[in-house]
């Protein structure tokens, strides 16, 4: 996958910049590989109480249900690519229970604006400010 995407990277979320409605996280740690065609996402979370959690998912920009690995809030993930915007829908048991938009902005940043579903209620948003990360050796 290609360095020079502007997804690509290891991504540090910014609490202090972040809107959410849940809780704030200790940590949540993107390390995103993108192309144009796909991408690869594995996150390292971590919660106010110290419980860790990971996920990954690799995901074709074409719609299609690819799998997640680690989830507790879906097992699948379905993406699309408009230039510098990444739309998501996330589905539990074939029900979406998240949908997300992913956009890159000019500069080492990147803004996950997300929605959580319980049905078709809406139960958690949230708008998480990442920050690239320039320690290479992450």
């Amino acid at each position: 996958m290609l360095a020079h995407d502007p997804f690509t990277g290891t991504w540090i979320f910014n609490p202090k910049r972040s809107k959410l409605s849940t809780p704030s996280l200790q940590s949540w740690v993107q390390e995103i590989s993108a192309t144009y065609y796909e991408l690869r996402v594995e996150e390292k979370i971590t919660s106010r109480d110290g419980s860790r959690s990971g996920v990954v998912i690799e995901a074709r920009f074409d719609g299609g249900d690819y799998a997640v690995v680690g989830s507790a809030l879906v097992d699948t993930f379905a993406y699309e690519r408009e230039g510098s915007k990444i739309i998501g829908t996330g589905k539990k048991n074939g029900a979406v229970s998240i949908r997300e938009t992913v956009v890159a902005s000019e500069g080492p940043i990147i803004t996950l604006t997300y929605s959580i579903f319980a049905g078709d209620k809406e139960v958690a948003s949230g708008i998480a400010i990442f920050e690239k990360s320039q320690d290479r050796s992450q």
